[in-house]
């Protein structure tokens, strides 16, 4: 931990999970006092009986507030994912140690074993107790007489690309949400599906052997082609129902 600060305010978190949703919760040890100011403006009224004008002169008032940070398994992946940190990350250690404890109660280990994951490791664990037995499809949407086919924790773990072209995130959203790619593998592959939201879509329908087609362009192995009027206009990722492709 950074400081002996930090060591104190885990001391007061009440540490006694024994499952995952234990840890999503707010954590009090990153509480912290937020303080702004607001302002009335001046005005002025007049008293239509008397005809007196008064005046009221702009005034501000203080404002306090406490805020605390919370943490749980969704946003664990992108938020506390190395390259990634910042005021979102407050809670990060400390659910990393919430997480720590459940699995160290799970395995039955003594307390003399007991020791705190890091990132890649609480990232497996939790893996390891929700992914068991899934596996990645693709399913048909129709809209009309058009069809396409949809993949959608593909589309879920390369929707982090839209807002960040940092591979380590775009690695463990990644492992996050395609059950059949181990963390090494996850980060083999960020490195290339980091450079935009189709080449991600493209390198996992390859990696997993899926073919799917979008309404904004088509892969050709790892690479993404975007539609234009040449090749068909605005669905040109799209099947007709009923045609010999379908």
């Amino acid at each position: 931990f950074s400081s002996e600060d930090d060591k104190e305010q885990i001391k007061s978190i009440d540490f006694s999970p024994t499952k995952l949703s234990d840890c999503d919760k707010v954590y009090p040890a990153t509480a912290y006092k937020s303080e702004w100011t607001s302002s009335e403006a001046a005005s002025v009224s007049l008293d239509l009986v008397s005809g007196v004008i008064s005046y009221i002169p702009s005034t501000k008032v203080s404002h306090t507030s406490t805020v605390s940070w919370s943490m749980d398994q969704n946003k664990f992946f992108e938020n506390c994912s190395p390259d990634n940190y910042g005021v979102w990350a407050s809670a990060c250690k400390y659910y990393q140690q919430c997480v720590s404890v459940v699995g160290h109660g799970i395995t039955e280990k003594t307390a003399s074993e007991y020791i705190d994951m890091n990132y890649e490791n609480v990232a497996v664990f939790i893996k390891s107790q929700n992914s068991s037995g899934l596996k990645t499809t693709s399913r048909k949407v129709c809209s009309g007489d058009r069809c396409w086919q949809k993949t959608d924790n593909i589309a879920d773990a390369c929707s982090v690309v839209t807002s960040t072209y940092k591979s380590k995130v775009v690695a463990n959203s990644i492992f996050q949400f395609i059950p059949e790619i181990d963390y090494k593998r996850a980060h083999q592959l960020g490195e290339k599906a980091s450079g935009g939201y189709g080449e991600c879509l493209c390198i996992l329908h390859k990696e997993l052997g899926i073919e799917d087609d979008y309404s904004i362009g088509y892969c050709a192995g790892e690479e993404f082609f975007t539609c234009n009027r040449r090749n068909g206009g605005a669905f040109c990722g799209r099947k007709l129902k009923g045609s010999q492709s379908d």
